[in-house]
């Protein structure tokens, strides 16, 4: 059982790779059984049918044992989860979604939105069919359906927001302002949160990553985000929704070979970066472009050692024979 708080609407929003999903996924864990929540990632094709539910063809048997198409409402995620919070009000009930700006919120959530404003008596009035499947559900005189849609106490909604995808899908004010937001930052120091708290589960794992260029050098990836963060808030044109997150690549051994590094820390900051940037305040220079780090293992190696060498990287690359 979960234990019952005050449910609410969070959007978890930071740049890629702070760890948003990883902070969900952590709440999620500490619940005994998935019946509690439902966990979705919005995405361009995603609508509201698929959100809330819609009729679809369901083959079923007839009377005489033939196969027949016929078409039925299907409940969704909203739907699922919206139904159970209302059968089981003694326990928190949560719908996490993820990416939530990749979707277009306006036409997924459509009318239900209104719904997100807590401190109001809001409802919606469903679709018929939408009407039909919850009063079979909960019974016409249910008050999660007899005066219309209504969000139950019980059923808080977590959403998760990558910064440097604004543009993907706008969302507008009146959207925005039914949810609490809560920034995720770039960690930094070695423990999270409370300092004065250094056990393993506050541990900034990303402290001990190293990319390893070759048999005799490397860096450690927090040396590196934090040099290369600055090169980006520095920038007008970016700011801090383009930096780097301390889990934007995620070793399994906490060791980053160059090829993983190259394909995923330098394409990003190539192409969704510094790409249209004055070479003057972009880590790569005036004859750089990406596929020049190409094959990896020489001229990717090189270039990677120049740009290391630059002042923006400074004391960054290490040696086998130095000691942190």
């Amino acid at each position: 059982m979960s234990l019952l708080e005050k449910a609410e609407n969070v959007i978890y929003y930071g740049s890629p790779g702070t760890g948003k999903s990883h902070k969900v996924n952590e709440k999620l864990k500490k619940l005994t059984n998935t019946l509690f929540y439902e966990r979705i990632t919005f995405h361009p094709e995603y609508d509201h049918a698929s959100f809330v539910g819609g009729y679809k063809p369901i083959s079923e048997k007839n009377d005489e044992g033939i196969d027949e198409v016929k078409y039925k409402f299907v409940p969704q995620v909203f739907t699922n989860i919206y139904e159970r919070a209302w059968k089981n009000q003694d326990n928190q009930y949560y719908l996490a979604i993820e990416e939530i700006n990749r979707g277009n919120c306006a036409e997924i959530f459509g009318d239900i939105f209104q719904l997100l404003d807590r401190n109001s008596n809001y409802t919606v009035t469903p679709s018929s069919e939408l009407k039909q499947h919850l009063e079979n559900q909960l019974g016409e005189d249910h008050e999660g359906i007899v005066n219309g849609l209504k969000l139950p106490k019980n059923l808080t909604i977590w959403a998760t927001m990558n910064t440097s995808d604004q543009s993907l899908f706008p969302m507008d004010s009146a959207f925005k302002r039914r949810w609490n937001w809560e920034y995720i930052p770039i960690g930094l120091e070695e423990f999270n949160d409370d300092k004065t708290d250094t056990t393993e589960a506050t541990k900034n794992l990303s402290f001990e990553y190293n990319v390893i260029i070759d048999d005799n050098n490397y860096f450690k990836w927090i040396d590196f985000i934090r040099s290369v963060n600055e090169k980006i808030r520095g920038n007008r044109n970016l700011g801090s929704d383009k930096c780097i997150g301390n889990y934007f690549i995620k070793p399994e051994n906490k060791e980053i070979n160059l090829k993983e590094f190259i394909n995923k820390a330098i394409f990003y900051l190539w192409n969704d970066v510094f790409k249209d940037e004055d070479p003057r305040d972009s880590i790569f220079g005036n004859d750089i472009f990406y596929e020049k780090f190409f094959p990896v293992e020489t001229e990717g190696k090189k270039l990677v050692l120049e740009i290391l060498a630059t002042d923006d990287f400074k004391g960054v690359l290490k040696t086998n024979t130095q000691t942190d």
